[in-house]
């Protein structure tokens, strides 16, 4: 009768697998392969990728750079009041698309985002009358990437709310029925 390995119980300490048995033959765990042990060679044998056999086929993981999510937070909890009121009629896809808001887009932070359609709104407020080069390069940046701006005075927001979403909701039909 063959040995039956020891079942695992809470608490219990797992048996290393670095280390051989005493016979010679084991397995050695390494981070990207599992190799099989025979005497002194060692033969990695290449996992499988993930979803099928695989064949051993090396794959290189996409360069994923961290979002600013500190600045992001921050922006949001600042919000202005013409922010805020936006927010509450773009949240929950009040407006048939889902919203985010104060999204990194390449560079920039845009006050709203729609990702499927690309649509990215902004309320302008004081600070932007004092940098209108950076909002015209940002526009630029973002009209080259592929993005459509809005932008909305926070005047415009507050004293023409539906206007402002009437625009934003047109907006979103056009982009929806482009192929």
């Amino acid at each position: 009768m063959a040995d039956r390995p020891t079942p695992l119980r809470l608490g219990s300490t797992l048996p290393s697998l670095a280390a051989p048995p005493a016979s010679g033959m084991g397995l050695s765990v390494r981070p990207t392969s599992v190799a099989l042990q025979l005497g002194n060679s060692v033969q990695p044998t290449p996992l499988p990728l993930a979803g099928g056999a695989g064949g051993g086929q090396e794959t290189k993981m996409p360069d994923w750079k961290p979002r600013n999510t500190n600045r992001a937070r921050n922006l949001r909890n600042a919000a202005t009041p013409a922010e805020r009121t936006l927010w509450n009629h773009l949240s929950r896809k009040q407006l048939g698309v889902k919203f985010s808001r104060q999204m990194p887009v390449g560079p920039y932070f845009a006050d709203f985002l729609c990702r499927e359609l690309k649509l990215v709104v902004e309320c302008d407020g004081f600070s932007h009358d004092l940098r209108p080069k950076h909002d015209a390069a940002r526009d630029c940046w973002m009209r080259d990437a592929g993005y459509t701006v809005l932008r909305f005075t926070n005047a415009d927001v507050l004293e023409n709310t539906e206007g402002v979403l009437t625009m934003i909701h047109t907006e979103a039909q056009r982009l929806q029925q482009k192929p």
